[in-house]
């Protein structure tokens, strides 16, 4: 049982294969006037969990977000963190990881600026 065990295992870890981020988040929806033009949207202490590419070790940690919303528009904190966990689930580099997220960010929100943070051991 141990090597299918494994086997489930490896595909729990790189799951982020098979899953759409197109389907899972979409683009950024437009809130009411209760978000202000260039109004900072933080998101915080997402936990994740991933593969090195190279080595194939696990690695793990907290993503930080912080982006200045434009116009209103908006993703959920939850499609964020559902954003964070497609991507950290194929294999990945902390730094790659990184900019991934940044750039998605950055295409479905149109912010003026994105920052992000990966914190990992």
């Amino acid at each position: 049982k141990t090597p299918i065990r494994a086997a489930e295992a490896f595909l729990d870890f790189t799951k982020g294969y098979d899953e759409s981020l197109e389907d899972a988040v979409g683009k950024a929806k437009t809130c009411g006037p209760e978000v202000d033009f260039g109004e900072m949207v933080i998101v915080k202490d997402v936990d994740f969990s991933s593969l090195c590419r190279d080595h194939l070790v696990p690695f793990f940690g907290k993503v930080h977000v912080g982006y200045l919303a434009v116009s209103g528009e908006m993703l959920q904190p939850s499609k964020i963190a559902h954003l964070i966990d497609i991507l950290s689930r194929r294999l990945q580099e902390q730094e790659k990881l990184t900019r991934e997220i940044a750039n998605e960010l950055l295409s479905r929100v149109s912010p003026f600026g994105v920052g992000v943070i990966v914190e990992a051991t």
